[in-house]
């Protein structure tokens, strides 16, 4: 094997390789609620239900570690809990969707659709990689190709409903979501490498 040959061999194996696919930020909010009387989900644990959003001010979006989205808002279709319970991740959820729009309340900003999800005491999020089929999209990633997508609400700020917390609780509540980026375009190197060591190899 000549020299080109073996960067070449070793340049694929790196591309192609789990440690070349990074992952990243993709969104990110501190809590906007100054206290427990403005909260951003309640969690119905009578009626089996999960609701959520934020429309005041004060929720700073950060997109891509590097583009702010001050006073963005959320919404969130309502989110049923069905009867599968897990010790660690506690209940599990439906699907639904999370929409962030700019501080006018129309201009999306990214979207994330998850067919299950997962919500305890001390949050609420999915993960693609776990199998909850996680999506994220919007005008704000371009055309930025995503996977293992995962998102995840950190509660603070808890009241309890009606006085108990086996009836639920409302809180108030940070945010992330990561995903591994553009890991066609890291296959289409991969397979540009092959095509040239072909070629190579045709030539000698």
């Amino acid at each position: 094997m000549n020299k080109l040959t073996t960067i070449i061999t070793v340049l694929v194996l790196v591309l192609l390789s789990p440690a070349a696919h990074s992952t990243m930020t993709i969104a990110t909010f501190a809590d906007p609620a100054q206290n427990s009387s403005t909260p951003l989900f309640v969690i119905d644990l009578m009626s089996d239900l999960v609701t959520g959003g934020w429309t005041g001010t004060g929720l700073d979006l950060l997109v891509l570690n590097s583009v702010n989205y001050p006073d963005a808002v959320f919404v969130m279709s309502d989110i049923a809990i069905t009867n599968v319970t897990d010790p660690f991740l506690g209940y599990k959820t439906d699907s639904g969707t999370i929409t962030f729009y700019e501080s006018d309340q129309t201009t999306e900003i990214i979207t994330i659709e998850f067919e299950s999800g997962w919500v305890n005491f001390f949050g609420f999020g999915g993960a693609d990689f776990a199998s909850d089929d996680v999506t994220i999209s919007g005008p704000a990633l371009g055309s930025m190709i995503l996977a293992e997508e995962s998102f995840a609400f950190s509660f603070t700020n808890y009241v309890p409903l009606q006085g108990s917390y086996r009836y639920g609780f409302t809180a108030t509540s940070s945010f992330t979501s990561s995903a591994i980026p553009e890991p066609a375009t890291i296959a289409m190197l991969g397979v540009g490498c092959l095509a040239l060591l072909r070629k190579r190899k045709n030539t000698l």
